[in-house]
């Protein structure tokens, strides 16, 4: 498996989420070569990426995953960008021989000088609207903050500034995308790495509640359901 992440500073932070997300997938199919890779730039939007670089790292490629910038659907010129970019990125991308998918961003924290209580509910929106439109799956890391969120509102997966994540938000974002390119494995304790086994062991469950446990009809299964889920 070839990855390609495509995104901004939330990617990158705490030695990055497509490097963690590439450890815990070889843990859980030791058999599985997974190679990975990634084009970040801080604050930036997926429209101010070169298509024609996108495309050369595309053709090395078997999916890739793009994350929008945390506003990006946020006010209806934003979410124009954010369709038009992607009505040409996508077909390209897949012309390339890789196969998409949208990163789902979490909404900010209280402590963000633009936090807004419903600003989950425009991601949510917002992606949903993506994969219709562009028949792409979404890997809902923005869900799996909400879940964990939820479960413990101490938990601590932004920084200060309410936007970028701490480590736990990096391990969470990083445990989501594996379940979702990989076979929803269970917990490991090799995966706790500097968190207390405990804290990995709920945020592993938060991101596994985000793909399985709840899915929203807003966003295009990344795989067949289980049988078992939980209908909301």
């Amino acid at each position: 498996m070839r990855l390609l992440f495509i995104g901004n500073s939330y990617l990158h932070d705490n030695g990055g989420v497509p490097n963690k997300a590439a450890e815990m997938i070889r843990a859980t199919q030791p058999s599985r070569e997974v190679t990975v890779s990634s084009m970040t730039r801080n604050g930036g939007y997926l429209d101010q990426w070169d298509l024609d670089k996108v495309l050369a790292e595309a053709a090395a490629a078997d999916i890739v995953v793009l994350q929008g910038h945390s506003t990006t659907t946020t006010t209806p010129e934003k979410r124009a960008r954010f369709r038009t970019v992607l009505a040409e990125m996508i077909p390209a991308i897949r012309a390339a021989g890789a196969e998409p998918m949208l990163y789902m961003t979490p909404a900010y924290r209280e402590t963000h000088r633009r936090y807004d209580p419903q600003m989950i509910e425009v991601i949510r929106e917002g992606y949903g609207a993506a994969a219709r439109d562009n028949g792409v799956a979404v890997i809902p890391v923005g869900e799996a903050f909400e879940d964990a969120n939820g479960a413990d509102p101490n938990a601590r997966l932004h920084q200060t500034d309410g936007s970028h994540p701490t480590r736990a938000g990096t391990y969470l974002a990083a445990a989501t995308v594996a379940l979702a390119l990989s076979d929803g494995a269970n917990y490991h304790r090799e995966f706790a790495g500097t968190l207390h086994e405990a804290e990995a062991a709920d945020l592993w469950q938060a991101a596994r509640a985000a793909l399985f446990a709840c899915p929203s009809s807003t966003l295009l299964a990344i795989r067949e359901i289980p049988p078992d889920a939980a209908s909301c």
